[in-house]
């Protein structure tokens, strides 16, 4: 297995697994709690693991570039990659604060 498919296999599994657990959370009762402040949201965990994905794709992307700049070339896909990655978060993010 190679560092790209070991990537989207984990970001995989995480994105499923908090997904799951952020439906757990959607089926739960809300009365009583303010639904305007931020942390009311039903998904507001599926919200912070999708930040924590941004945020993890920021030091990778950040390693790859350091990498290519020494002249390793092989990250390059990986690079491609979590840049997609980093796309499918925010739209989550966007998504899931916008109760879609």
């Amino acid at each position: 297995m190679n560092r790209r498919d070991l990537i989207l296999g984990a970001s995989a599994v995480a994105l499923t697994a908090v997904t799951a657990k952020a439906a757990d959370h959607a089926g739960h009762d809300m009365a009583g709690h303010d639904m305007h402040s931020p942390g009311a949201n039903k998904y507001a965990p599926l919200i912070r693991a999708a930040a924590i994905c941004q945020s993890e794709g920021d030091l990778c992307i950040a390693h790859c570039v350091t990498a290519m700049k020494a002249g390793d070339i092989t990250l390059a896909e990986c690079l491609r990659t979590v840049t997609e990655m980093m796309a499918l978060c925010a739209a989550t993010s966007k998504l899931a604060a916008l109760d879609s």
